[in-house]
């Protein structure tokens, strides 16, 4: 087995990211990352008692080379023996529909894809291609918009059924190994595009500091990243656990009381604010801002604010927490006011429509994916970055992570 194979099943096992009787299904694009997670996964699954059971491609229709990668996406399969499951989704469209960015948006419906895609193909796993690189490009990012142990965790080895076997490996070497088989891979222009902000950490800033500390200031941040997971972890099975006692839900309204909250820890208080917006944000983002601004609110001892998903009032000594009705006439006020109207819920349509093509064997069924990471992290999908001609011979690439604005 090559030394690349070594490191990537070196963590599966220390992750226990999947094991015997485990099914596998890989996110692809066309990148070299999930290339190089297809092939991996198709030699280290069996070795583990596991299984590769397909390949799965969301098609962006961001680019002219949409198609072209998709059908590239549809040979590898092929090769590999295994299924493909595909879907166009016009996610410009979405973006508007949603009130959100392209790069949001096609996390949101590719993460709901592919876990569609696990439930159909009856999979326990979804892969995808996140590199140790990603991991430090994260670090970096999440630094620049202020972030604690939880945002500096960065990108999780695991987190639901989402794996990613390649985290402790470097882009240089997957592109390395892909060589070394003679693989080929897509190219996306769009990963030049340095308005991008992680484009710009990956061309600009990372090199920067490789060129300044050397090439293991990658493996720093990645390592920082690993110290701030088990932080962020301990912390989070204290506020949880504090969570359990202080925060009360009756029915779709949460409640917390102000002089508890205000009695904990900065640290602890926080995350029982965030497991309190949580509860209440039905599935969206809930970041630091979010968490600060109810702090705020229960200082000033009464007001209201309006946060992803709901309204928070301080009234009587107690925080409440309430699914906010969207009215455009009254929609609530922050500070005197006016607050947008919530996002619209998510309108992909589920795998069984004819977006989806089964290549190989049927797919009965649905489910959905989601990404890895606390939620408190916007971005963790990372675009794909490959240096090998955009032809489809021999192989073809795959990253189950599409680009911020891009892959497809």
């Amino acid at each position: 087995m090559s030394r690349f194979l070594e490191r990537v099943q070196q963590t599966v096992s220390e992750q226990a990211l999947f094991g015997a009787g485990d099914v596998l299904v890989a996110g692809v694009s066309g990148g070299a990352d999930s290339t190089a997670l297809a092939f991996a996964l198709a030699e280290v699954a069996p070795r583990l008692g596991a299984r590769l059971a397909g390949l799965a491609h969301l098609n962006h229709q961001l680019r002219d080379a949409a198609d072209a990668d998709e059908a590239c996406c549809r040979e590898l399969a092929a090769r590999l023996g295994v299924g493909f499951d595909s879907r166009r989704v016009d996610v410009a469209a979405e973006a508007r529909a949603r009130k959100t960015s392209i790069e949001d948006a096609a996390r949101t419906v590719r993460y709901l894809f592919l876990s569609e895609v696990a439930a159909a193909r009856g999979a326990t796993r979804v892969a995808v291609g996140h590199t140790r690189n990603d991991q430090a490009e994260t670090v970096l990012l999440r630094l620049a918009r202020g972030a604690g142990p939880v945002g500096l965790a960065a990108i999780y080895p695991r987190a639901g059924q989402v794996i990613r076997p390649l985290l402790d490996v470097r882009r240089g070497e997957v592109e390395a190994w892909l060589r070394e088989r003679g693989q080929t891979w897509r190219e996306d222009e769009s990963n030049q595009d340095r308005t991008i902000p992680r484009n710009k950490v990956r061309h600009e800033l990372l090199p920067w500091l490789v060129e300044a500390f050397g090439a293991g200031v990658v493996d720093v941040l990645a390592r920082q990243a690993a110290l701030s997971r088990d932080d962020a972890e301990w912390f989070d099975l204290v506020a949880t656990e504090t969570a359990d006692r202080l925060v009360i839900e009756d029915g779709t309204i949460v409640t917390l009381e102000q002089g508890a909250l205000g009695a904990l820890h900065p640290a602890i208080g926080r995350r029982v604010v965030l497991e309190a917006l949580r509860r209440g944000a039905n599935g969206r983002f809930v970041g630091f801002d979010h968490v600060e601004a109810v702090l705020a609110l229960g200082q000033t001892g009464s007001g209201a604010i309006d946060v992803p998903g709901q309204r928070v009032e301080c009234r009587q000594g107690r925080l409440r927490f309430e699914p906010r009705t969207p009215d455009p006439g009254r929609e609530g006020r922050r500070r005197g006011r006016p607050v947008p109207e919530s996002e619209p819920e998510p309108t992909a349509e589920p795998i069984g429509g004819s977006a989806v093509s089964n290549s190989t064997g049927d797919c009965p069924g649905a489910d959905r994916r989601q990404d890895g990471g606390p939620e408190v992290e916007r971005r963790v999908e990372v675009e794909p970055r490959a240096q090998g001609g955009s032809k489809c011979a021999g192989s073809v690439s795959l990253e189950g992570h599409a680009p911020k604005g891009g892959r497809g």
